[in-house]
C-alpha cells in the first residue's frame, strides 16, 4: 500500500475537526444550520490554513444525504465522492492553470443545467486571483444572479488583485493563520496516533519553521520523520532546517550584555562551523530579544513551559529596556541589510559589533544630575567640613612686578585663622560674596599655637601668584586693618585644586572665572569690596579686630550662592528678567526648543545657573548648555558661565511664559468677542453659536 502524505490523511473531515479558524467555523456552521446560504464564498488567507478544506466541507455539508447541516456524515456516497474528488456536482477548477477567458465561458456553459445527482452544482475556483480581466467580466453577470442550484466557493491568497466588483458579489472570509501553540498541540496528537517518537524542541522548531501554515507544518514533519530515521530528534530537526540553536542565541546576547567582544565573536564563530543560515540567525536572536522585551514590559508574561524560560528571564533582567529595544532594532536592521554585506558572515560580525559599540555605557540618573553636586563637567570631590583657622597674616615685601603687588595687597586683605582647642565649635560667617571657591588644607597640623604658618593662596587667571606669609607673634597696623575686611570662604561652584601639605605651612588653592580675578588685580585696594574674594563673605570675630576670624567651607552645590545675595553685574537677567532675555537670543532649532524650558535659578557674577524639568529634558545635553552660552556671552559681549540641573521647575520658564501670554490673549480675544454687539446680534438672529476651539487671537508677535 503506498504511503499517503500527513498533510492528506489528516485533512479535517468535518467541522469540529479544523484547528483554529473558529470564527469561520461559527459562521459558516450557523448559516448552515439555519440555512441561510450566500450563493458564493471567498476564502483568503496565507498558504495551508485551510482554505480549500473549508470549501469542501461546505460542499460535503451542502450536498449531503442526509440533507443540508453542519455535521455531514462523510459515509454517504456524496460525501464519499467529494471526499475522494469525483463528484460530478462539485467541480474544482485551477485558475492558475485556467486563465483564458474561453476557459471561464468553456466553465460557465453548463451553469444553467440542473445538477446531475446533487442538491447543488458547486463551483470550487481555487487561486482565482490568477484569472484574467476578460475571465473575471464574464463571470461577473453569473456570480452576481447565479441559479439556485448553483453555488460559488472562490478561494484566494492575493485578495488585492481581485476587482471590487468581484469583492462586491461574495461573502468573504479571512482565514488567519496559526499559532505556533495550536500548530505543537496539533502536531502532538498526529505524532502520537502515528507511533512517532518526538521532543518538544523538535516541534517548536518546526511549528516556528512552518510560520503559521498548518500544511507546511505537517509537510516539514514528514521531512524530519525521514531526516531522523522514524523519529524527532531537535539536533536533527535544527540541522534540517538550518536553524541556529536557541542555546548559541542566548549564550551570543550574554556576551553582548557584558560588553564581551571576544566572547560573542567565539559564539559566532562556533555558529559558523555549523554553515546556519545567517538570516535565520538574525531572525531567532530578535525572536529572543522580543521575548526578553515583553517580559521587562510585562513580568511574568514568560511562558515557563518554554526551555530556555530561566535564561530569558536572567536576561530581562540584565538588559536595560532601551538596550533590548536596540538590539532589536539593529537584529532587524542588519537583516535587511545582510544582502549589502560581502558575505552573510561579516554582516552578523557587524551586526553584533554595532549591539556592543551603541549601546548606552552611563545611564545618568536625574536624581544624580539635579543633585546639589559640582556641575557635571567637572570632578566632585567629598564635601569639606567647617575649620576655624585664627591666623594673622602680614604682607610681604612688594613684588616688582605691578601685577603680582596688586594681587598681594587684596589677599593681604583676609586673615584665616585656625584653632585647635578641644570642642571649638566653628562660627559660619555671614557671607556676602560668592565668586571664588576656597579650600582649606585637610591635613593642615593639628598644634599650631606659637607656630608661623605661611599660605599661599593662588587665584585662577593671574600670572604670579600672591604669597601671603602669617605670623601669630606679630601684627602690624596694616593687617588690624585687613581683619576688618577678612571673610569666609565658602565654595561657590567648582571643587577645589587638590592641597599639598607641607612641613609649617599649608597651601590653599583656590578656582575663580579669570576675568574676576584680573578685575580684582586691576583694583588691588584691600578695604575695597572689588579686591575681596568675591567668594568669602567679611564677618569679624568677637573678640575684637585683632581676634580670630571664622572660616567656613561649604559643600560645592550650585545652590551654594548665599540667600539674597546680589549679582555684581547689573546686565545679568534675573528669574523675573529671564523670558524676556531669552527672547532676544540668537538660538534656533532644538536648541532654542530645549533652553525655552530652562529656569534661571541663580545668577552671581558671571555665571547663570539653570533648571530643566525632568519630563523636558529628554533632548538635552551638554551641547545645548555650550549652544546657551554662546548666545549669553554675544548678548551680553561678555564671558559666561552657565550650570544646568535637572529637577522641577516652576513657571518662570520661557516656554511656559508664552504659552501663559497666549492664554491670555486668547481669553482677551473670547471676552472681545464675547462684547461685540454685532457679533451677539448675528448670533441671536441666526440662532447660531460660536465654536469655542476656533476662536483665534489676534497673530501680534509675543
Amino acid at each position: 500500500m503506498s504511503y499517503q502524505v500527513l498533510a492528506r490523511k489528516w485533512r479535517p473531515s468535518s467541522f469540529s475537526q479544523m484547528v483554529g479558524q473558529e470564527h469561520v467555523v461559527k459562521a459558516l456552521t450557523t448559516a448552515l444550520e439555519s440555512e441561510r446560504l450566500h450563493h458564493a464564498y471567498l476564502f483568503t488567507g496565507t498558504r495551508g490554513v485551510g482554505k480549500t478544506t473549508v470549501a469542501r466541507l461546505i460542499a460535503k455539508s451542502l450536498n449531503c444525504e442526509e440533507g443540508v447541516t453542519a455535521t455531514p456524515c462523510g459515509v454517504c456516497a456524496s460525501c464519499v465522492e467529494i471526499a475522494e474528488g469525483r463528484s460530478v456536482d462539485v467541480l474544482e477548477v485551477d485558475a492558475a492553470s485556467r486563465t483564458k477567458v474561453e476557459d471561464t465561458r468553456e466553465l460557465l456553459d453548463n451553469v444553467q443545467y440542473a445538477p446531475t445527482r446533487s442538491r447543488f452544482k458547486i463551483y470550487l475556483i481555487d487561486e482565482v486571483h490568477m484569472l484574467s480581466n476578460h475571465s473575471f467580466n464574464a463571470l461577473l453577470k453569473t456570480l452576481e444572479e447565479p441559479p439556485s442550484h448553483v453555488k460559488f466557493l472562490l478561494a484566494t491568497t492575493d485578495p488585492q488583485k481581485l476587482p471590487a466588483t468581484v469583492l462586491s458579489r461574495c461573502l468573504q472570509f479571512n482565514l488567519k493563520n496559526m499559532v505556533p501553540a495550536q500548530i505543537i498541540e496539533h502536531l502532538q496528537h498526529i505524532l502520537s496516533e502515528e507511533s512517532v517518537g518526538f521532543d518538544d524542541e523538535s516541534l517548536a522548531l518546526l511549528a516556528r519553521g512552518a510560520e503559521g501554515s498548518m500544511r507546511d507544518a505537517l509537510s516539514l514533519t514528514d521531512q524530519a520523520i525521514a531526516h531522523g530515521s522514524g523519529k524527532l530528534a531537535a539536533d536533527e530537526v535544527r540541522a534540517m532546517l538550518g536553524t541556529v540553536s536557541r542555546t548559541k542565541v542566548l549564550d551570543l546576547l550574554a556576551a553582548i550584555a557584558d560588553n564581551d567582544v571576544k566572547q560573542a565573536l567565539a559564539v559566532v564563530d562556533d555558529l559558523a562551523t555549523h554553515s546556519p543560515d545567517y538570516s535565520g540567525a538574525l531572525d531567532e536572536l530578535s525572536s529572543v530579544l522580543h521575548q526578553v522585551a515583553i517580559e521587562q514590559a510585562v513580568p511574568g508574561s514568560l511562558d515557563e513551559s518554554l526551555p530556555e524560560f530561566a535564561r530569558l528571564q536572567s536576561l530581562s533582567k540584565s538588559l536595560t529596556t532601551d538596550d533590548a529595544q536596540l538590539m532589536w532594532q539593529m537584529a532587524v536592521a542588519s537583516k535587511r541589510d545582510l544582502v549589502l554585506a560581502s558575505d552573510p558572515r561579516s554582516g552578523l560580525d557587524m551586526a553584533v559589533l554595532r549591539m556592543i559599540a551603541f549601546r548606552p555605557a552611563v545611564v545618568i540618573s536625574e536624581s544624580a544630575v539635579g543633585s546639589s553636586e559640582a556641575p557635571p563637567a567637572k570632578k566632585s570631590e567629598p564635601p569639606v567640613m567647617p575649620v576655624e583657622t585664627p591666623v594673622n597674616f602680614q604682607q610681604k615685601a612688594p613684588s616688582s612686578n605691578p601685577k603680582a603687588s596688586n594681587t598681594l595687597a587684596t589677599a593681604a586683605s583676609d586673615r584665616v585663622g585656625t584653632r585647635t582647642a578641644a570642642g571649638a565649635a566653628a562660627t559660619p560667617a555671614e557671607p556676602k560674596h560668592d565668586d571664588v571657591a576656597v579650600k582649606p588644607d585637610d591635613s593642615a597640623p593639628e598644634n599650631t599655637t606659637g607656630t608661623a604658618l605661611e599660605n599661599e593662596v593662588t587665584l585662577a587667571g593671574v600670572g604670579n601668584p600672591a604669597t601671603i606669609t602669617s605670623d601669630t607673634t606679630n601684627e602690624t597696623s596694616e593687617t588690624k586693618e585687613a581683619a576688618k575686611y577678612s571673610h569666609a570662604a565658602q565654595v561657590a561652584r567648582a571643587p577645589a585644586e587638590t592641597a599639598q601639605v607641607e612641613s609649617k605651612s599649608t597651601h590653599i588653592s583656590s578656582m575663580s572665572v579669570a576675568s574676576d580675578a584680573h578685575r580684582r588685580t586691576q583694583d588691588g585696594v584691600p578695604g575695597s569690596e572689588k579686591s575681596q574674594p568675591p567668594g568669602v563673605s567679611g564677618s569679624a570675630a568677637s573678640s575684637g579686630d585683632d581676634g580670630p576670624v571664622s572660616t567656613v567651607i561649604a559643600d560645592p552645590a550650585i545652590d551654594a550662592v548665599p540667600d539674597g545675595a546680589k549679582p555684581p553685574h547689573d546686565d545679568l537677567p534675573t528669574s523675573g528678567s529671564w523670558p524676556d532675555f531669552f527672547n532676544n537670543l540668537d538660538l534656533k532649532g532644538v536648541i532654542h526648543n530645549v533652553a525655552s524650558h530652562f529656569e534661571l535659578i541663580q545668577a552671581y557674577d558671571r555665571t547663570l545657573c539653570f533648571a530643566i524639568a525632568p519630563e523636558n529634558a529628554t533632548l538635552y545635553n551638554e551641547r545645548h548648555q555650550r549652544g546657551l552660552a554662546s548666545a549669553i556671552e554675544l548678548s551680553l559681549e561678555d564671558a559666561v558661565e552657565v550650570l544646568v540641573s535637572i529637577q522641577p521647575t516652576s513657571d518662570n520658564t520661557p516656554a511656559r511664559h508664552r504659552e501663559i501670554l497666549e492664554q491670555q490673549r486668547l481669553k482677551a480675544a473670547q471676552a472681545a468677542l464675547e462684547e461685540d454687539d454685532f457679533l451677539t446680534a448675528l448670533l441671536t438672529d441666526f440662532d447660531a453659536t460660536v465654536i469655542p476651539n476656533t476662536v483665534r487671537p489676534p497673530l501680534t508677535e509675543l
